[in-house]
């Protein structure tokens, strides 16, 4: 619009000039085409046809006054004079013969500007018109053609994409026109692709929260049915926010109950880690947040008074900031009745058998005691020989028993601690008043041996010890005994028994040679313990058995 205001105004301007120019132009045509007349009736003094000329003048439309003046006064005029606007004034010269030309007068000529600015404005506003009118026009075709090749497809568009917006699955958009490739097309193209991009979204998001739906309800159904108790516990507001029958049936409470109740509401006063109620949720829930997995036993009283113990787990459940942990409950009330039932039938059996081991080894001291007293009676010194080996045999097996009852384990020794007792024992029995015969034990530690085990072992290792203190120093000879006890291969126990005494003769082989106990050894350690034993002579004797670890199974 300013536009126009300013293009119609440079138009005024332009027009005026161009008029005023022309109108010039013509006063210029008529003067030169009138002076030589209006210049010889001024000479004459014709004021007649002075007067015509003048009239004649006054003819041009924008002629308003006409004056013709000599020198000294006006002779005629024709038009009115208009005061206040500017006149032209043309001079009139006559050429005199023999003389340089002189003024005989002027013309005097006034243009009615106010006609002209007038017939300007009509003129600029005519052509101002029919360009309104043009541009009008102009418009209407512009609007009509932009309809037919744009607005209405563009409103076809937003119709489509409003209703895209309502009802999800509509088809393609197609527009009515030829495809040329050009901007609607394109707009058409690249929405189509944008619709495919949102129906596969959309497709994917409710496949998704359809997955989602039968996700949470097939987890419900999980945590309703589980066997255990299951409570979501709000940290922040320290209140269970959710539960499943199980928890219900669990507490002996409803659902409402529980959610309204905190866990101390819940929970025995004394909890078994010996904390109170509120410190061992406290700690509980502090280590769980810290991503540690908790199992603890709670003490659960029930409406009735009942003390229920459960087992308790504690899970974060993500997002770890939200502070919401899901706590599952077991009941193990019967399963803790149960062991502690079992741990006092087991308490009293290893009473009874301690007392078991315990009485045998007092009955086979008797037994030793009455074979004491009959040696000593007798006047036999073979048959007192034979009572002190049998002595000593029924002493090292209930030596075996002793370490029994005094054991922690009562189907296994230790055979370090065992051979230390036992030599001692044969010191009481044998080396009581011979200090010049030095018997050292070096056994390693923590080989332990099952009772079917230790008792060959012991009866071997008894009558191997003897045998060394009874014949290896006679006449009252100094000597050392070293007594060894080892682990040998993989899987194997190695023990010996060897001497710096008088020896054995030459060629001798225990195998043949040996007497009953010796045969006896040789016996129980290749035929019960399935292992082997060998001899070393000179100086003094050796024997060494290596037999398997765990040749037998613990039945207790």
């Amino acid at each position: 619009m300013a536009f126009l205001l300013v293009s119609t105004i440079l138009l005024y301007l332009y027009d005026y000039r161009q008029r005023t120019a022309e109108i010039d132009g013509q006063i210029g045509i008529l003067y030169a085409a009138q002076v030589p007349g209006i210049v010889e009736a001024l000479w004459n003094y014709d004021r007649r046809v002075l007067q015509a000329l003048a009239d004649g003048l006054r003819s041009h439309p924008y002629v308003n006054f006409v004056a013709i003046e000599d020198a000294e006064r006006q002779i005629v005029s024709s038009g009115a004079r208009n005061e206040g606007r500017p006149s032209r004034s043309y001079p009139l010269v006559r050429k005199l013969p023999g003389r340089e030309a002189a003024s005989i007068g002027k013309l005097i000529l006034q243009v009615d500007s106010s006609l002209v600015l007038a017939d300007t404005a009509r003129q600029v506003f005519v052509a101002l018109s029919f360009q309104v009118i043009f541009l009008i026009v102009v418009s209407l075709i512009v609007l009509f053609l932009f309809s037919r090749t744009v607005t209405r497809h563009l409103d076809k568009i937003a119709a489509y994409i409003a209703e895209f917006g309502i009802r999800p699955g509509t088809p393609p958009l197609e527009l009515d026109k030829r495809d040329r490739g050009d901007e609607l097309d394109v707009l058409a193209l690249s929405f189509n692709a944008m619709r495919a991009d949102i129906d596969a979204s959309r497709s994917a998001e409710l496949r998704t929260m359809e997955e989602l739906t039968l996700s949470e309800e097939r987890y419900r159904i999980l945590v309703d049915e589980a066997p255990d108790a299951i409570m979501m516990f709000d940290v922040g507001s320290g209140r269970f926010v959710s539960c499943n029958r199980r928890a219900e049936a669990l507490f002996g409470r409803s659902g409402e109950e529980l959610l309204r109740s905190a866990p101390g509401d819940l929970y025995a006063p004394l909890q078994p880690d010996g904390l109170s109620a509120a410190e061992s949720v406290a700690q509980a829930t502090s280590r769980a947040l810290l991503g540690e997995h908790v199992m603890l036993q709670r003490h659960i009283v029930q409406p009735s008074g009942r003390l229920v113990v459960c087992e308790t787990r504690f899970a974060v459940i993500p997002p770890a900031e939200k502070k919401v942990l899901r706590v599952s409950y077991l009941d193990i009330t019967d399963r803790v009745r149960a062991e502690e039932e079992v741990a006092r039938s087991l308490r009293e059996k290893e009473v009874l058998l301690q007392e078991v081991y315990h009485r045998t080894k007092n009955n086979m001291q008797i037994i030793a005691s009455f074979l004491g007293m009959e040696a000593i009676e007798s006047g036999d010194e073979r048959l007192r020989g034979i009572l002190d080996k049998m002595i000593g045999r029924i002493t090292s097996m209930a030596l075996i028993h002793q370490k029994l009852y005094e054991s922690k384990d009562l189907s296994r020794i230790d055979l370090g601690d065992y051979l230390v007792d036992l030599v001692q024992e044969i010191r009481n029995a044998f080396l009581a008043d011979r200090p010049e015969v030095d018997v050292r034990v070096q056994a390693e530690a923590g080989i332990v041996a099952l009772l079917d085990m230790a008792i060959p072992c012991g009866l071997a290792l008894n009558e191997l010890i003897v045998n060394a203190v009874k014949y290896a120093f006679p006449g009252g000879r100094a000597g050392t005994i070293r007594v060894g006890l080892s682990r040998g291969r993989p899987g194997t126990i190695a023990f010996s028994v060897e001497d710096d005494g008088v020896g054995l003769p030459p060629g001798y082989d225990f195998r043949k040679d040996g007497g009953i106990g010796l045969q006896t050894v040789v016996s129980i350690i290749e035929s019960q313990l399935r292992g082997s034993i060998t001899f070393g002579a000179g100086p003094g004797a050796s024997y060494t058995a290596v037999i398997a670890e765990n040749l037998y199974r613990a039945r207790i």
